[in-house]
């Protein structure tokens, strides 16, 4: 029942916007949702009915094993659905990843190959990265895909942070141009859109698996769902978890009413240009370290050998106010987050915040 047919309208328009920013069919299925975490538990159990359908009759119990592949920089949201899934961790395959924290495809193709030998289990999700928390690091989707596609797997993208700079003018639109392979994508309009929480999406491709997954019947359940030209008027509980919902689209369908297509563009590109920035001062500044540059808008970096002050220096930064930086660890080193996906950011807050950790140094060794 739609006891908000104007809300309905908003956000199947905002997601029939989206879905066009990710080339995705206007066929596919998609709702709002609370965040990241929850798009991709959306996306993943969609991917589990679709690859194992007598789960929902018959639960996981007597059966083959679905198995799940992911790279060890995926986000910890992907971990917990799938436990929340019953997946179990030690049906839950995490790959190496390379110099630039990318899946390591050939060690991927091994495990699988593996487990169809050596297993009695089966594999059934491939989970992507388009721009991993850590390091922002992109995997291989076209690879990624193609292995899905022979191993009969779902691919599900964690395009969370990354998977709006696929709209951007930089090399990181390439590198995301195979994003519309994907059979589920989780987005977050909260890390790359501006907007305030809550803000997920989850799309799937084929919008029946998602209907298929999360739709089931009851007396007091009346379908009223009018599908227009471009099938705005949903039931959405049909496609989620959530009986009554927050009216979650609102601000994404203002925002890009507001800049179009192409500002925000501009203003991810814009973002993604202070990294670059950010990743050059790092290099040529005689103290710091950098950790990793990827193709959209995180850099990390180091006080070089600095471990002594690693905390302090955070500490001070976010007392001070003027900036915030998180903490992370890369190689077996404690190092600096920056993360940029403010739209007022600059080359002149990129110069203060060097200064701002130079004067922090200075403080600390004297």
């Amino acid at each position: 029942m739609i006891g908000s047919p104007g809300g309905v309208v908003i956000e199947g328009l905002a997601l029939h916007w989206i879905k066009q920013m990710m080339d995705y069919p206007e066929s596919a299925g998609g709702c709002f949702t609370s965040g990241g975490s929850v798009a991709n538990l959306t996306g993943l159990y969609s991917g589990l009915i679709n690859k194992a359908p007598w789960i929902k009759s018959d639960g996981l119990f007597g059966n083959k094993k679905p198995l799940v592949y992911c790279s060890d920089q995926t986000h910890n949201s992907i971990t917990k659905a799938l436990l929340l899934l019953g997946i179990g961790l030690k049906n839950i395959r995490v790959i190496e990843t390379q110099e630039d924290f990318s899946i390591n495809i050939d060690i991927l193709k091994k495990t699988i190959e593996n487990d169809k030998i050596n297993t009695d289990n089966f594999p059934a999700i491939v989970i992507a990265n388009a721009g991993t928390t850590n390091t922002g690091a992109i995997d291989d989707l076209k690879a990624l895909y193609n292995i899905a596609k022979k191993n009969n797997t779902w691919l599900h993208i964690d395009a969370a942070y990354g998977g709006f700079a696929r709209i951007s003018k930089t090399t990181a639109s390439e590198l995301l141009v195979d994003i519309n392979l994907a059979d589920s994508i989780a987005l977050d309009a909260h890390k790359w859109l501006f907007v305030p929480f809550e803000a997920g999406m989850v799309l799937v491709k084929n919008r029946e698996d998602l209907k298929h997954a999360f739709s089931e019947n009851a007396d007091y359940l009346v379908d009223t769902q009018s599908v227009s030209e471009y099938q705005l008027m949903v039931n959405f509980w049909e496609y989620s978890f959530p009986m009554s919902r927050e009216f979650r689209g609102l601000k994404v369908w203002m925002l890009i009413n507001a800049y179009g297509r192409e500002g925000l563009s501009n203003l991810i590109t814009k973002n993604i240009f202070l990294a670059k920035y950010l990743a050059t001062r790092v290099e040529e500044h005689p103290d710091l370290e950098l950790m990793s540059s990827s193709e959209l808008s995180i850099v990390c970096f180091r006080w070089r050998d600095s471990d002594e002050f690693y905390n302090k220096i955070i500490e001070k930064i976010q007392k001070n106010q003027k900036y915030y930086v998180s903490r992370t660890k890369l190689k077996g080193k404690s190092t600096i987050r920056v993360c940029i996906v403010n739209l007022k950011s600059d080359t002149d807050v990129i110069d203060r915040l060097i200064q701002e950790i130079e004067n922090i140094v200075f403080t600390l060794a004297t």
